[in-house]
């Protein structure tokens, strides 16, 4: 029997799904596929697509480092940068550790990271910033560029520029944008053969990048940039991100899938986190909705003509009546004190060098004063005996650390001429320990007297990152108010209304023609 090729037959390939009306299509998904499942004797393929968050619910983040009093967005933004690390090349941050000419930094309005680049344009001038880049960067092979661009006033500016040059001031490529911008954060997503070019410029040596805003005639605008990166147009997705409400006190992601940690990032303050149609990660934080008036007023309506199914759940296990949180954040300790030590006694041969692996029970900050380097005698102790008699070889032994946040690599070499023990290894730093335990408890009586407690003891929320009691006491009431009465509650089938988005207000008309929002 011939053989059939199953090269083609593979997990993980790009797809975008559309629904076309009239002379309009309307892309309603982007995504991965799975295996295909091909019967044979149908003569059939079924194939199963899945969104980016399926893809970051696999991906296992690397070491990473103990952060402290970090935004919620900005941690999150940190663990895409992890996961998409191999897609993107960083042109400009706009972080406050970048040194720039021109322009001023903006460390309250900013997109990623700790700050952004503002470009102020007074009376119709043009207005510039740059910032030289060394070594060169090497574009050549990423398709894309994107930054975020915030707009004061769009009526009052007449363009602005983002420019990449090879010879700074002579050969460069550039991208003027006018009449598009609006006055909220604008996103670009724009492809290199969109930039004109002057002189000679080249993609693999970019030695600076240039900012321009110019107002209008008499007019006085600023701009602010953020996150100019050259991307990857099929592995990196692009990014929405709201500013987060909760600065998180310590925060790591060490050995954690990247959508576990954003999963439990986004709910310590109320945040959504998703992946939209085109494929584009959004984060909102909890107030997003409310402060933006596109979500206050309706955007379709429902009535018995346009829907499938309509359910009043009415069941007992719907009800949550009773929620308990438990808040244990993590503080650093001020003062040094034992944080790991080695229950064995190796032998380590002349010259060889023996790779220990400390795991840490609490994170700690990868600094020299996180994570101490071991001293001789007060952390590690070498003799030519296994019950440490013998001949005193400490000083023979020397130890190279790396630092993890919850685990330390320890190389160390035996530098005598014969075998020694290591009789006694251990580790000091500044752990970062969990608080004592703060439990906040809201409950519905009336809803407990007629339905019982629900669930039985409460619903229990624990999350490592909440440490606000004044939310945690609010979320609790919220979910108590939401669902201590399952009469409340409305579940919708509906015909399909592809262009309705995560938040849209809608309208729901019921039998006597009541309005439901």
């Amino acid at each position: 029997m011939p053989t059939e090729p199953t090269d083609y037959l593979l997990p993980g390939r790009p797809a975008k799904a559309s629904v076309g009306f009239g002379d309009e299509y309307l892309q309603i998904f982007k995504g991965y596929s799975e295996m295909p499942m091909v019967e044979r004797q149908s003569k059939t393929v079924k194939i199963h697509f899945l969104d980016e968050l399926e893809f970051l619910s696999n991906y296992k983040l690397s070491g990473g480092t103990l952060q402290t009093d970090i935004r919620t967005d900005r941690y999150i933004w940190g663990i895409l940068d992890d996961v998409y690390a191999d897609y993107f090349k960083v042109i400009a941050s706009c972080d406050t550790d970048e040194s720039w000419t021109g322009g001023t930094s903006e460390t309250i309005n900013q997109r990623g990271g700790d700050g952004a680049r503002k470009v102020s344009s007074t009376n119709g001038e043009e207005a510039t910033a740059y910032k030289t880049i060394s070594p060169a960067l090497d574009l050549s092979n990423l398709e894309y560029i994107d930054f975020f661009c915030y707009v004061d006033d769009a009526s009052k500016v007449d363009y602005v520029k983002v420019r990449l040059e090879t010879t700074a001031g002579s050969d460069y490529y550039e991208k003027s944008i006018g009449g598009d911008l609006e006055n909220v954060w604008n996103e670009f997503h724009l492809l290199k053969s969109s930039f004109s070019e002057t002189g000679s410029p080249n993609w693999n040596s970019i030695v600076r990048v240039t900012l321009i805003v110019k107002a209008t005639t008499g007019n006085n605008v600023y701009c602010i940039f953020d996150e100019i990166r050259a991307v990857d147009e099929i592995g990196y997705p692009q990014r929405y991100f709201d500013i987060g409400l909760q600065t998180i006190p310590v925060a790591w992601w060490a050995g954690n899938t990247a959508l576990y940690e954003i999963k439990v990032a986004c709910e310590s303050e109320g945040a959504r986190f998703y992946a939209d149609e085109k494929g584009k990660l959004h984060f909102e934080n909890r107030q997003y909705y409310n402060l933006h008036d596109e979500y206050k007023k309706s955007v379709w309506e429902f009535n018995f003509d346009r829907m499938t199914d309509l359910e009043y759940p009415n069941r007992e296990t719907d009800v949550i009546n009773k929620v308990i949180v438990k808040l244990k954040p993590r503080r650093v300790v001020s003062t040094a004190e034992e944080i790991w030590r080695y229950g064995f006694v190796p032998d380590i041969a002349a010259s060889e060098t023996k790779t220990i692996w400390a795991s840490l029970n609490d994170p700690c900050p990868t600094t020299d004063s996180g994570i101490i380097a071991p001293a001789a005698t007060t952390d590690y102790t070498a003799n030519t005996q296994e019950n440490g008699g013998g001949t005193d070889k400490t000083d023979k032994i020397s130890i190279t650390i790396t630092r993890f946040a919850n685990a330390v690599k320890l190389d160390v070499k035996n530098n005598d001429a014969g075998t020694v023990y290591l009789t006694l290894l251990k580790l000091r730093g500044t752990p970062a320990k969990e608080s004592d335990e703060i439990i906040i408890t809201e409950q519905d009586d009336t809803s407990i007297g007629i339905y019982g407690e629900r669930p039985a003891g409460g619903m229990a929320i624990e999350n490592k990152y909440l440490a606000d009691e004044y939310y945690a006491q609010t979320r609790a009431q919220q979910i108590v108010d939401w669902y201590k009465d399952p009469r409340t509650m409305i579940v919708l089938g509906g015909r399909s209304v592809p262009q309705l988005q995560l938040g849209d207000m809608i309208f729901f008309k019921n039998k006597n023609g009541d309005k439901i929002r």
